[in-house]
Protein backbone atom coordinates (compact mmCIF):
# COMPACT_ATOMS: atom_id res chain seq x y z
CA UNK A 1 0.00 0.00 0.00
CA UNK A 2 1.08 3.50 -0.80
CA UNK A 3 1.85 5.67 2.20
CA UNK A 4 -0.09 8.89 2.47
CA UNK A 5 2.07 11.98 2.30
CA UNK A 6 0.27 14.57 4.35
CA UNK A 7 3.11 16.91 5.12
CA UNK A 8 2.42 20.53 5.92
CA UNK A 9 4.86 22.64 3.89
CA UNK A 10 7.43 24.29 6.17
CA UNK A 11 6.59 27.69 4.69
CA UNK A 12 2.87 27.28 5.37
CA UNK A 13 1.47 30.29 7.24
CA UNK A 14 -2.25 29.56 6.98
CA UNK A 15 -4.38 27.61 9.39
CA UNK A 16 -4.12 23.85 9.86
CA UNK A 17 -6.91 21.27 10.12
CA UNK A 18 -6.08 20.87 13.83
CA UNK A 19 -6.56 24.59 14.49
CA UNK A 20 -9.71 24.69 12.39
CA UNK A 21 -11.21 21.75 14.29
CA UNK A 22 -10.55 23.56 17.59
CA UNK A 23 -12.31 26.67 16.24
CA UNK A 24 -15.34 24.71 15.03
CA UNK A 25 -15.71 22.81 18.32
CA UNK A 26 -15.29 26.02 20.32
CA UNK A 27 -17.90 27.81 18.22
CA UNK A 28 -20.37 24.99 18.93
CA UNK A 29 -19.38 25.12 22.63
CA UNK A 30 -18.17 21.54 22.54
CA UNK A 31 -15.25 19.99 24.44
CA UNK A 32 -11.78 20.23 22.89
CA UNK A 33 -10.49 17.50 20.61
CA UNK A 34 -8.37 14.90 22.39
CA UNK A 35 -5.39 13.33 20.67
CA UNK A 36 -3.96 10.25 22.34
CA UNK A 37 -0.93 8.24 21.32
CA UNK A 38 -1.63 4.68 20.30
CA UNK A 39 0.27 1.85 22.08
CA UNK A 40 3.94 1.44 21.14
CA UNK A 41 3.80 4.93 19.59
CA UNK A 42 2.19 3.38 16.51
CA UNK A 43 0.02 6.41 15.75
CA UNK A 44 -2.72 8.60 17.16
CA UNK A 45 -6.35 8.42 18.10
CA UNK A 46 -8.60 11.47 17.97
CA UNK A 47 -11.70 11.69 20.12
CA UNK A 48 -14.22 14.46 19.62
CA UNK A 49 -17.58 15.11 21.18
CA UNK A 50 -20.14 16.43 18.73
CA UNK A 51 -23.80 17.32 18.87
CA UNK A 52 -26.03 14.43 18.02
CA UNK A 53 -28.18 15.99 15.30
CA UNK A 54 -30.67 13.09 15.31
CA UNK A 55 -31.56 13.39 18.98
CA UNK A 56 -32.11 17.15 18.76
CA UNK A 57 -34.56 17.06 15.89
CA UNK A 58 -36.87 14.54 17.55
CA UNK A 59 -37.54 16.76 20.54
CA UNK A 60 -40.24 18.93 18.99
CA UNK A 61 -42.72 17.82 21.68
CA UNK A 62 -40.28 18.72 24.45
CA UNK A 63 -40.85 22.43 23.80
CA UNK A 64 -43.96 22.42 25.98
CA UNK A 65 -41.90 21.59 29.05
CA UNK A 66 -40.22 24.59 30.63
CA UNK A 67 -37.03 22.68 31.35
CA UNK A 68 -34.27 23.47 28.89
CA UNK A 69 -33.23 20.40 26.87
CA UNK A 70 -29.53 19.70 27.09
CA UNK A 71 -28.33 18.93 23.58
CA UNK A 72 -27.33 15.30 23.23
CA UNK A 73 -23.71 14.67 22.32
CA UNK A 74 -21.97 11.67 20.84
CA UNK A 75 -18.33 10.74 20.87
CA UNK A 76 -16.54 10.08 17.61
CA UNK A 77 -13.17 8.41 17.32
CA UNK A 78 -10.67 8.37 14.51
CA UNK A 79 -7.40 6.53 14.32
CA UNK A 80 -4.22 6.88 12.28
CA UNK A 81 -1.24 4.55 12.25
CA UNK A 82 2.26 5.78 11.44
CA UNK A 83 2.77 2.86 9.07
CA UNK A 84 0.18 4.31 6.65
CA UNK A 85 1.96 7.66 6.30
CA UNK A 86 5.28 9.08 5.24
CA UNK A 87 7.64 10.11 8.07
CA UNK A 88 6.88 13.84 7.81
CA UNK A 89 3.10 13.51 7.61
CA UNK A 90 0.95 15.15 10.23
CA UNK A 91 -1.33 12.40 11.52
CA UNK A 92 -3.14 14.75 13.88
CA UNK A 93 -4.01 17.06 11.00
CA UNK A 94 -5.25 14.11 8.96
CA UNK A 95 -7.51 13.05 11.81
CA UNK A 96 -8.75 16.62 12.23
CA UNK A 97 -9.50 16.80 8.50
CA UNK A 98 -11.50 13.56 8.70
CA UNK A 99 -13.46 14.86 11.68
CA UNK A 100 -14.20 18.22 10.04
CA UNK A 101 -15.31 16.54 6.83
CA UNK A 102 -17.65 14.29 8.76
CA UNK A 103 -19.06 17.22 10.75
CA UNK A 104 -20.05 19.01 7.56
CA UNK A 105 -18.74 17.99 4.14
CA UNK A 106 -20.60 20.89 2.49
CA UNK A 107 -18.53 23.56 4.22
CA UNK A 108 -15.61 24.68 2.05
CA UNK A 109 -13.21 24.46 5.00
CA UNK A 110 -10.62 22.79 2.79
CA UNK A 111 -9.97 26.11 1.05
CA UNK A 112 -7.90 27.30 4.04
CA UNK A 113 -5.90 24.08 4.44
CA UNK A 114 -2.38 23.26 3.24
CA UNK A 115 -2.25 21.61 -0.19
CA UNK A 116 -2.19 17.91 0.77
CA UNK A 117 -5.22 18.30 3.04
CA UNK A 118 -7.12 20.33 0.47
CA UNK A 119 -6.50 17.60 -2.12
CA UNK A 120 -7.61 14.92 0.33
CA UNK A 121 -10.89 16.72 1.12
CA UNK A 122 -11.64 17.27 -2.56
CA UNK A 123 -10.96 13.58 -3.28
CA UNK A 124 -13.59 12.64 -0.67
CA UNK A 125 -16.07 15.05 -2.24
CA UNK A 126 -15.58 13.35 -5.59
CA UNK A 127 -16.05 9.81 -4.28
Amino acid sequence: TKQLDLTIPTNWTGTTPQKKLEEVLKKQQLPRAKYTKLPKNSGFKLTITILDKESNTNNSTAKKKKKKQQPQTIERQYQANHSDYTKTSSLKDHLATLALYELDPSLPLYSVFPGPFRTLWLSWMNE
